[in-house]
């Protein structure tokens, strides 16, 4: 490992990690956010009500978030090419299946499959790039949760084309082949540390290399050598760790419940299904381009109060939504963009968060725990507001829920601080 090797690389490695993390991010927006426009028709072929409809997202969210320490274990211990790779064959056995099912035990079955799979698109890449960069890394960060809007903007418009063409049976088989072949895609590039290419993150201080050499008990040559990487047992038992699964709780419901819910929305004011699904791809626009600028942002914000901005910058668009009433679709599809621009901004922040607080040693394991805890405690929202709604024929008071819950995320934001603070006390 020598620097001559290192100079061989006229564009640094960690950036095409970058890429092949981004395109894993891709599947998994594109995932999260497209069950929005398979939730009509198959409500109009089984006559199922929201709230069944919703859980069917429900329960994919849920194997989603149980699953992802166990990508997040086998990308720590194998390394994200063979969990990305499992993944693929999953997900895209998964929506096949999918693409079979005649009733909602059948979509809970294959979704939790196609959950386990895509759990390795989450976890595993925001780990494997800030193992890669030490200078940069909330922009690369950004770039890499960028992914999400970018699959969302794609695949949402993508995906209403082809079921109107050739029916959501179809679209199922589609989506099952991309994601297969973006994620093995993605496998083939994701290396598990600098050091296996003889290589300093970047922006590394050349003296890490040697350093990084002789440490044994650190493969990864993530951090600074003075810098704190902490175990999992001691991290999760901070007070730090709570409050950022407080922020990740609350910050996910107003995405889920809107991206769940918003075609229907829409087209009960009288909206095209396909004008509908075009503001879901605004949606995924705003989160594109916020993904990458909130990243950038946090290295001059700082972490924290980058999450409290964007928090509550969250809440507008979806109070503006619920108070014009019966909104058309030039409201709607700007509304939805801001969404995407503001929670999208903050997807970023807080892997970056944990990283900054507790080290990059176990980060791929810490990061599926919170986001996965999160995500079991928050994927509840859009059934529940298809329960309401059921029950009161008007989406204003879980649109109202959700709001509140990114200002609450916004405030608890502001009141964390490094792991033993004193100021907790």
């Amino acid at each position: 490992m020598k620097n001559s090797k290192l100079s061989l690389w006229r564009i640094h490695y960690g950036w095409v990690v970058v890429a092949g993390a981004f395109l894993a991010t891709a599947v998994s927006g594109g995932l999260f956010y497209s069950f929005g426009v398979f939730f009509q028709p198959l409500q109009e072929e089984f006559g199922w009500t929201r709230a069944t409809t919703a859980s069917i997202n429900t329960v994919w969210l849920i194997s989603f978030a149980v699953s992802g320490y166990f990508m997040g274990w086998l990308t720590d211990v194998r390394g994200p090419r063979f969990a990305m790779l499992l993944g693929a064959v999953l997900t895209g056995a998964g929506l096949f299946l999918t693409s079979r099912a005649v009733s909602v035990g059948h979509f809970y079955l294959t979704y939790v499959l196609t959950g386990i799979g895509t759990a390795a698109t989450w976890s595993p890449p925001l780990t494997v790039v800030q193992r890669w960069f030490e200078r940069k890394r909330g922009l690369t960060l950004g770039i890499v949760a960028s992914g999400v809007g970018a699959g969302t903007m794609v695949l949402s418009p993508l995906l209403s084309w082809f079921i109107t063409s050739y029916g959501w049976r179809e679209a199922y088989i589609g989506l099952g082949v991309l994601c297969l072949v973006a994620m093995t895609l993605a496998a083939l590039v994701l290396i598990q540390s600098p050091l296996e290419k003889g290589m300093l993150p970047y922006g590394a201080a050349p003296q890490r290399m040697t350093a990084a050499i002789h440490n044994s008990e650190n493969q990864q040559g993530d951090a600074p050598a003075e810098k704190e990487h902490w175990r999992i047992g001691a991290a999760v038992r901070t007070k730090a760790f709570y409050y950022i699964w407080g922020i990740y709780v609350l910050s996910l419901v107003p995405p889920y419940v809107l991206s769940a819910h918003i075609v229907r929305f829409a087209t009960d004011t009288g909206v095209t299904a396909l004008a509908a699904a075009s503001a879901l791809g605004a949606f995924g626009i705003g989160g594109t381009i916020a993904r990458v600028g909130g990243g950038a942002l946090s290295d001059v914000l700082g972490w924290t109060k980058g999450i409290a901005i964007f928090s509550f910058l969250t809440a507008v668009p979806v109070f503006v939504l619920v108070l014009i009433g019966t909104p058309g679709v030039a409201v709607i599809f700007v509304t939805m963009l801001a969404l995407g621009v503001f929670s999208g901004a903050r997807v970023p922040l807080i892997p970056g968060l944990l990283g900054y607080y507790f080290g990059t040693d176990y980060l791929a394991r810490l990061i599926a725990i919170t986001h996965g805890f999160a995500v079991i405690f928050a994927s509840g929202s859009p059934a529940l507001a298809g329960f309401i709604f059921d029950r009161t024929g008007s989406y204003a008071i879980p649109f109202y829920l959700a709001g509140f819950c990114a200002v609450g995320a916004g405030i608890l934001a502001l009141l964390t601080h490094p792991p033993g603070d004193r100021s907790y006390s």
